[in-house]
């Protein structure tokens, strides 16, 4: 073939150009020209890659764009290099700047107390520079996996799909947008139009309307801005028509209110909280009996930088472990997250860890028959919201009648009112 690969493998770009080119007098709806691209010109260079070696450039662009996503799940970190692969908790650079002697051979769990899953901070302190010690130090370890994982970060469930990755050139390109911009595609999508109408402000704003002027680049950047672009623009607009997730079964989207659980039943409530400025997370439970009353409280706090999602998820599992131990049953936890709900119900395997902690939450339900998982407004979980916010001045704490702070007591003997 020779040395330049570009060159030669031309020929693909040639042949599609000339296939598009011959559907310009067909009259084909955009659905239609959508369909032709994905069936007919994303086949053509599907033989050319199974025979020949991809030239490096076109390599480098894929592994570019598989680094903005790829990360590792820390676990055990036997697996994961210090200075070689992406495993800091930052999106922007998730790997380390420091340099040492002997880095190059090291592993996650070279920096790790023997014997546990925790950072030794005396030695992250000796050897990373602050950026990085600040970064490696809100770095969550997963206490439960036992193999160190890659998932795509980009997304809440780690994986990797083509939609994810017109996702990111998408964003790629919206960093790249003006003010104006950006506020003139937000005032279109708002618009109270046909959806006829909103495909015409898209294509106009787009520039792939199809005028005598544009007729000889719309056909080719046309259908690639519209799976370039749409999924961002369009999606949003339609999601917003869409209206909420479906609700698990089980939940109660009609209560406005805490209410008392049935006879012989204890009810949980579990909510998070984010403490953005010191690299923290927190979450909490409140447990009552069948009459309202106050039962027992707890509540953690856990370095890191996370998500509401994450930080809700983890009181969900801290809650789980909590009950086990009390031997509690038959329990009602309530949460206001949507997210947690359908996560925990799902039976599909999610490598992120965020998924990691689901598991986690699957192997003590397994051991937990009687104990339930459902969705509640944030309205009905306003003791709890306040415990969750009082982690950070009362870390790790397990509250009884005796030792609750009078205020929050005060606040759980309302709501139980009702």
């Amino acid at each position: 073939m020779g040395r330049n690969k570009n060159a030669i493998l031309g020929f693909l770009k040639d042949k599609m150009q000339k296939r598009i080119q011959s559907w310009e007098g067909r009259l084909l709806s955009k659905a239609g020209k959508e369909v032709l691209i994905k069936t007919v010109a994303q086949s053509f260079p599907t033989y050319a890659m199974s025979v020949f070696l991809l030239p490096v450039e076109t390599c480098n662009k894929l592994e570019d764009l598989i680094k903005e996503g790829a990360h590792r799940v820390v676990g055990p970190g036997t697996n994961i290099s210090v200075q070689f692969d992406l495993w800091l908790a930052d999106d922007s650079q998730p790997w380390v700047t420091s340099s040492a002697n002997g880095m190059e051979t090291w592993t996650i769990n070279d920096l790790m107390v023997v014997g546990e899953r925790a950072w030794d901070l005396e030695v992250v302190l000796d050897i990373f520079n602050d950026r990085d010690k600040e970064i490696i130090i809100r770095t969550n370890i997963d206490q439960e996996t036992l193999i160190d994982t890659w998932y795509w970060h980009k997304d809440l469930h780690g994986f990797y799909t083509m939609r994810e990755a017109y996702r990111l050139l998408h964003h790629s390109e919206i960093t790249n947008t003006s003010e104006f911009e950006i506020k003139i595609w937000k005032i279109a999508w708002r618009l109270h139009v046909p959806p006829k109408v909103h495909q015409l402000m898209w294509r106009a704003l787009s520039g792939c309307l199809a005028t005598k002027p544009h007729s000889a680049t719309t056909l080719i950047h046309g259908p690639r801005r519209a799976a370039h672009g749409s999924l961002g623009d369009s999606r949003n607009a339609q999601q917003r028509r869409m209206g909420s997730l479906l609700v698990p079964t089980g939940s109660r989207m009609d209560l406005e209110h805490w209410v008392k659980p049935v006879m012989g039943k204890i009810k949980v409530n579990v909510d998070g909280a984010i403490f953005a400025s010191d690299g923290r997370f927190g979450a909490a439970g409140v447990a009552r009996d069948y009459q309202g009353r106050f039962i027992e409280g707890f509540t953690v706090l856990r370095v890191g930088r996370v998500d509401s999602a994450m930080a809700e998820l983890v009181g969900v599992k801290e809650a789980l472990n909590w009950i086990k131990r009390k031997q509690w049953g038959p329990v009602e936890v309530e949460t206001a997250s949507l997210v947690v709900i359908q996560a925990v119900q799902s039976t599909v395997d999610i490598p992120s860890p965020f998924g990691l902690q689901v598991a986690a939450c699957h192997s003590l339900m397994a051991d937990l028959p009687l104990v339930t998982i459902n969705f509640v407004k944030r309205s009905v979980n306003k003791a709890v919201h306040c415990l969750a916010h009082s982690s950070c001045l009362y870390p790790d704490r397990i509250f009884s009648e005796d030792n609750v702070p009078a205020d929050f007591l005060s606040l759980v003997m309302v709501e139980s009112s009702y």
